[in-house]
């Protein structure tokens, strides 16, 4: 980190630290293993090295010794892809993409203190309940899991639906969640319990409880900031409002020319964030008045599918993003503030207090300065992903694991 050693690592398993100012090497390493090296990483006050191979191994090493300290591995043997220390140095986080898994080891302890394993479901979506204490994830199998991010309990598996999870949102204080599936039903559960409040089905006429007639897939669903209302948007271009305790419809429109990938609430619970992709017409985000279905601007700045919108936490800006550009604009004008590529994937995630934005950039996921639009971090990892509630942890979603990344320290480390 004080740019006294450059560190450089090769296939035959071996290490050498160069002097920067003299372009010499100063000491050279070979790990225990001989296996190719595949990351390598500087602990913050630069007193240790780790460096990890492709056969799951993980070696310690201080750059004034040829020794290794002492040698980790992951639970079970895999490629490891990325190294990641604490700004502390008291830990060290290892992932594999080939297994996909997350595993955290307590130095110098060398105990393991933490392990998200690879699972057999291929994960779709993912938010932290609001209080930190659970972080949620569904699957293409229609299941939802509960897990507890700070020990590895299992995480509580909650067989929901038929088919692939689209949407998940939950009630403001956390209590209950709210699931959405291409099979068009949607549930609510009590998030401490797990148990099964109320199950129902969106079909082209609105009718609840009967999966009889022709469910439709739903899209997207939002619970709204005060509680009262879940919006519900189907794949046939209806767009529904509920009462959040009776289930009642209180509007509805139909959109014969597009339908809805995503939709947010304004934090005030008074707008609606719609985005809508069609065929016939160009790609808009439109805002509507909640209690109306009143539209009240509508923005045109995308040229191709759109495919999510995300309001800021004060409800000054909006995040919307198409299949190459991710636009972020004031939603009383409409002025383009700033524009940036991504790839066409889940909605981009702000941090709880609105200064950074996360979402699926062209080489990974991406983590921008709201205020400057600058790049600040790059993880090897992509969306969906969700912030923890004291903006410290970013949770992504591997296709069959779930990665937490230690933001706020890896944005305090030295560069």
């Amino acid at each position: 980190p004080d740019g006294s050693f450059l560190a450089s690592a090769s296939t035959d398993g071996s290490i050498t630290l160069w002097s920067p100012s003299s372009s010499q090497p100063l000491l050279r390493l070979s790990t225990p293993t001989l296996s190719p090296i595949s990351a390598l990483a500087w602990s913050p006050d630069g007193s240790f090295l780790a460096s990890a191979s492709t056969d799951g191994s993980i070696t310690l090493w201080s750059p004034s010794s040829s020794q290794p300290l002492y040698l980790l591995a992951l639970p079970a043997p895999a490629p490891i892809s990325s190294l990641s220390w604490s700004q502390d140095r008291s830990l060290l986080a290892a992932s594999s993409h080939e297994d996909p898994s997350l595993s955290v080891w307590s130095l110098p302890a060398r105990q393991p203190l933490l392990s998200f394993p690879a699972s057999a479901h291929r994960f779709t979506t993912t938010l932290w309940l609001p209080s930190g204490s659970r972080l949620v994830s569904a699957d293409q199998h229609g299941s939802v899991h509960l897990w507890h991010p700070h020990n590895t309990e299992p995480p509580l598996l909650l067989g929901l639906h038929s088919q692939p999870i689209t949407a998940l949102s939950c009630s403001p204080d956390g209590s209950l969640l709210a699931s959405a599936s291409e099979d068009g039903s949607f549930t609510i559960f009590n998030t401490p319990s797990g148990l099964l409040v109320r199950r129902l089905w969106e079909t082209a006429s609105g009718q609840l409880d009967d999966p009889q007639h022709a469910p439709c897939p739903i899209s997207a669903l939002a619970w709204s900031p005060d509680g009262s209302r879940l919006a519900i948007a189907n794949r046939r271009g209806m767009i529904y409002l509920r009462n959040a305790l009776t289930h009642q419809i209180l509007l509805k429109h139909s959109s014969h020319e597009g339908w809805s990938p995503s939709l947010a609430w304004s934090p005030d619970s008074s707008r609606l964030a719609i985005a809508f992709r069609s065929s016939h017409i160009p790609p808009s985000v439109s805002i509507w008045q909640a209690d109306s279905f009143q539209p009240l601007l509508h923005y045109h700045g995308h040229e191709n599918d759109l495919y999510a919108v995300s309001w800021s936490p004060d409800g000054s800006l909006i995040a919307s993003a198409s299949r190459d550009s991710l636009h972020l604009w004031d939603p009383s004008s409409g002025q383009l503030l700033h524009r940036w590529p991504c790839r066409p994937s889940h909605s981009p995630v702000w941090s709880p207090d609105g200064s950074l934005l996360a979402f699926d950039g062209p080489h990974g996921l991406e983590i921008r300065s709201v205020r400057s639009g600058l790049p600040l971090l790059f993880l090897p990892a992509s969306s969906p992903c969700a912030w923890s509630p004291d903006g410290s942890l970013l949770a992504s979603l591997s296709p069959f694991s779930v990665d937490l990344w230690p933001v706020s320290s890896l944005l305090a480390s030295p560069s």
